[in-house]
């Protein structure tokens, strides 16, 4: 199958998620939270907490579980990944300030461009959580009305197969495939988030595997180089 560096582009939708793709609200949160007592008991802030912003960064970008809560809570074994993620929910969705403090990351160069050059493509983006804010910081943003949709079955029941998808989360292929929508699709994914690898090379999905069921087009991208948040 085909890989490189350059995005492709098929021709119904472009989606692009939200989270570590367009902002990374999730490294705000982290931020504020290790200032905080509230979660102290639960969580090792230690990990964190000595570190400058570009160390947070780094340490956001090797976490090894997509929930950065889940690299620091103090006992893994006492509690499930869905509580946890309810967690992050909970909080996330409770002010927009994680969203709007987040930095845009390089995806907007392609946003901008889109909407001056007018771009035939719809834009879909996909935010996990339920809120407003995801659109709103795009407004903010683009001086635009975003389609945002908070359910990934949903976006595939509208993209279906014939679009581009630009993922920070890659098991989302799975969900794709038993879906019956990665066939003739096309496939970006962030080369340099850790909780899409089983080890620092190798990503968790064995796509020569994948490609002898389901034909899809790969590429790779880099998708932290910061931008200076202007507001």
């Amino acid at each position: 199958m085909n890989t490189s560096g350059s995005i492709f582009y098929n021709a119904d939708y472009v989606v692009i998620e939200y989270i570590d793709i367009v902002k990374s609200p999730y490294l705000i949160l982290l931020a504020v939270l290790r200032e905080q007592e509230k979660y102290k008991e639960l969580f090792k802030y230690e990990d964190i907490s000595h570190l400058d912003d570009m160390g947070l960064c780094e340490w956001y970008m090797n976490r090894k579980h997509r929930n950065p809560l889940a690299d620091l809570y103090r006992d893994p074994n006492n509690i499930p990944h869905n509580e946890l993620d309810k967690i992050l929910d909970d909080i996330i969705t409770s002010n927009d300030i994680f969203y709007r403090y987040s930095n845009l990351l390089n995806i907007s160069q392609f946003l901008s461009t889109s909407l001056s050059d007018k771009i035939s493509h719809d834009i879909i983006i996909y935010d996990q959580h339920n809120s407003n804010f995801a659109k709103e910081d795009l407004k903010r943003k683009f001086n635009k009305d975003f389609t945002v949709l908070h359910s990934f079955d949903e976006v595939l029941d509208k993209a279906k197969e014939n679009s581009t998808y630009i993922l920070s989360d890659i098991n989302k292929i799975y969900h794709m495939k038993d879906k019956g929508y990665l066939k003739f699709s096309s496939v970006t994914i962030p080369v340099e988030y850790r909780y899409n690898k089983k080890n620092l090379k190798d990503f968790n999905i064995d796509f020569d595997e994948l490609w002898k069921t389901d034909a899809f087009k790969l590429s790779y991208f880099r998708a932290c180089s910061y931008e200076e948040n202007k507001e």
